[in-house]
């Protein structure tokens, strides 16, 4: 119930805090046992981030009555250097925060430290089995801070993203569950502040539609492809040599139900069709198969609820 909110969201917060600062003894002092344990803070990250998600609008009053302390966790947790477990909840926390407009305000003073943390867990010597959880949170919650935070915000911070994400989108047998929510918060960037990386479209396309075709429909799907459309009207040179990957992408869709998106990807063909020439176009349609083709040829009508 929302009336417990207040209080459960209080404590969970004064635990998280005093794990945390037994783990900062324990580092100080190795040879002291201070009865530190990192599963603590784990539990009581998730629970922060299961208030957060389930009161929703709710969570800006939760966040607004400690928004030092609720900083303070959340970096202390997404800088850990010894547990993957309290880096992928605490990356869970940034990400459910959001999902209350008034609420992610909060994250404002910390957001380029925020923004550098998730980086650093998309390395490449970071992108390993054993720290999955991190890095696919990591992913996502920058993808929710993307349709959060104003343009202006989050906008600067764009193309060391992008970055980041085109590196995990080119890696080889990449984690499928990473390789969609790279997909997906591309695709945020990409609708949200498409000027700032719609230069890097060409190098990203393919890797990027390869990802996206493999995403399920709803609204992230519809956002992402949301942000391919306005990559390809402010660049649409960039994306001629990601043509078979861009047509399968959309060929991927069992049914577009925002008849907005569904007009632009019909726009997007039509467009490419007319840019590359008859002659070109016939050699992209035969070199996509069968099935691609035959969706194709009735996506005009692949809309709707």
């Amino acid at each position: 119930s929302q009336e417990y909110a207040p209080a459960m969201w209080q404590r969970a917060l004064q635990l998280s805090r005093r794990a945390l600062t037994l783990r900062d003894q324990q580092e100080a002092n190795p040879d002291v046992e201070v009865g530190y344990e990192p599963d603590h803070v784990v539990c009581t990250l998730d629970l922060l981030s299961g208030i957060a998600d389930g009161v929703a609008e709710g969570a800006a009053v939760l966040v607004s009555a400690d928004p030092d302390g609720t900083r303070e966790v959340i970096l202390k947790a997404i800088t850990d250097l010894m547990s993957p477990g309290i880096r992928r909840s605490g990356f869970a926390l940034i990400g459910d925060i959001p999902k209350s407009p008034n609420a992610v305000g909060h994250l404002l003073p910390i957001l380029p430290r925020i923004i550098q943390s998730a980086v650093t867990q998309l390395d490449p010597t970071m992108v390993q089995a054993y720290n999955m959880g991190a890095c696919n949170n990591a992913c996502w919650s920058t993808g929710e801070m993307a349709m959060a935070f104003d343009m202006a915000q989050i906008g600067p911070h764009a193309s060391v993203l992008v970055n980041a994400f085109q590196r995990v989108l080119s890696q080889t047998m990449v984690h499928r569950s990473l390789g969609e929510n790279a997909a997906i918060s591309l695709g945020r960037f990409a609708l949200r502040c498409p000027e700032s990386i719609s230069q890097s479209f060409e190098t990203l396309v393919t890797p990027w539609c390869g990802a996206l075709r493999r995403l399920r429909d709803g609204v992230e799907k519809e956002q992402a492809f949301g942000g391919l459309v306005r990559l390809v009207q402010l660049n649409p040179a960039g994306g001629v040599n990601g043509l078979i990957p861009m047509l399968h992408a959309i060929a991927s869709w069992q049914k577009v139900r925002d008849v907005s998106l569904h007009g632009n990807l019909l726009q997007l063909m039509q467009g490419y069709e007319t840019l590359v020439g008859p002659q070109k176009w016939t050699e992209v349609i035969q070199n996509l198969g069968p099935a691609a083709t035959k969706k194709l040829g009735g996506f005009a009508q692949n809309v709707g609820a």
